[in-house]
């Protein structure tokens, strides 16, 4: 370890420190890494390499399943790092790499606040997303029942994925969005005139998944809901005749019909990824903000426990949407999600983009 730290502060390369590191990782060697870590922490005023190699020992340990690496990882986060995205980080490698065995034991902590409350509960529901039947184990049970006493908002979330959940992505796979390759022309028929309903309430409810686009990055969204004088279809012509901040001007248009599912793997890729800065909100609350977006764009209320959202959903009609206005920055993370409230006459849209 005394070979990581000779030098640190001049060195522009940190590959072999970087080896260094893995193969302690690798084997089970925690509490040599522990050590360096306090050390690498206790320097992090003085060069940026301490950091770095600080950020890159905490993730190794977190994602090498050797050892008491898993605790180690979580020991060492609260000896020098609990900002709020850290732990969320933390969550969702323990998640992706560690074996149950190492995990269940972190859901159930002494503190009921603070950094390793938040940790256990951000933890529990990245392992509801990897572990279909982690609602069984006693710990994330005990943990559910903590969060619901302490009144966490990861709490309104069930030990298990519901049906139109089953096909969330997670972990380096490509996001379910961007700008389409398949637009058409738009026709500009006249369509039934929408009178605008958007509380603030609905607005800030609907854009949940996709804020911090733009309130961390350089992107924008619109969130609205519009009555329509008459039963009409959810198309382009629909979303022209609404008057929408993003289709404005020319540029072709891309609307296609979605099942419930997919929007629900579009608004958790949109939290839990984020858009170009900023980083996302992870597995966890990712999925939260994305039942309330889905709330929002449904009509129901943000406290209506997740089966009644899914419910009203199913009866629903979706569209997703993009297009090449000038709106849209057509990088990688153009959104847009409509839908039509049963009997037809009520339309909800999200629309969201964000560029490097």
């Amino acid at each position: 370890m005394e070979r990581i730290l000779r030098g640190l502060a001049a060195d522009r390369d940190l590959t072999k420190r970087y080896r260094r590191v893995k193969r302690a990782a690798a084997d089970g060697r925690s509490a040599e890494l522990y050590e360096l870590g306090l050390r690498l922490a206790a320097h992090s005023v003085d060069a940026w390499q301490f950091d770095h190699m600080l950020d890159f020992l905490r993730r190794e340990l977190a994602t090498t399943p050797a050892g008491d690496n898993a605790a180690t990882a979580v020991k060492l986060l609260y000896a020098t790092n609990t900002d709020p995205r850290t732990l969320r980080s933390m969550a969702a490698w323990l998640a992706a790499a560690q074996p149950l065995e190492a995990l269940l034991p972190l859901l159930v902590v002494e503190e009921e606040d603070g950094a390793a409350a938040e940790l256990s509960a951000c933890l529990t529901h990245e392992l509801v997303i990897r572990h279909p039947r982690i609602g069984e184990a006693d710990e994330a049970r005990e943990r559910a029942r903590r969060m619901a006493a302490a009144g966490h908002p990861l709490a309104a979330l069930p030990l298990h994925l519901l049906e139109i959940e089953q096909d969330l992505l997670l972990d380096g796979v490509a996001p379910p969005f961007g700008p389409s390759s398949d637009r058409t022309p738009r026709r500009r028929t006249a369509a039934p005139r929408a009178e605008e309903v958007t509380t603030p309430a609905d607005a800030e409810l609907i854009a949940s998944a996709v804020a911090n686009w733009a309130n961390e990055s350089n992107g924008c969204f619109e969130a609205r809901v519009f009555d329509l004088p008459e039963p009409a279809t959810p198309d382009a012509e629909l979303l022209d005749a609404l008057g929408l901040q993003a289709l404005e001007g020319d540029g072709e248009i891309s609307v296609r019909q979605a099942a419930p599912a997919t929007v629900m793997r579009v608004l958790f890729a949109a939290a839990s990824t984020g858009g170009a800065y900023g980083g996302g909100r992870g597995g966890a609350y990712g999925r939260l903000l994305a039942w309330r977006s889905l709330a929002g764009l449904t009509g129901a209320a943000a406290a209506d426990e997740v089966d009644r959202v899914a419910v009203r959903a199913d009866e629903c009609t979706w569209v997703l949407f993009d297009a090449g206005t000038q709106w849209f920055f057509e990088v990688a993370w153009d959104l847009g999600v409509a839908t039509l409230r049963p009997g037809g006459r009520t339309v909800a849209v999200l629309a969201a983009t964000d560029t490097d």
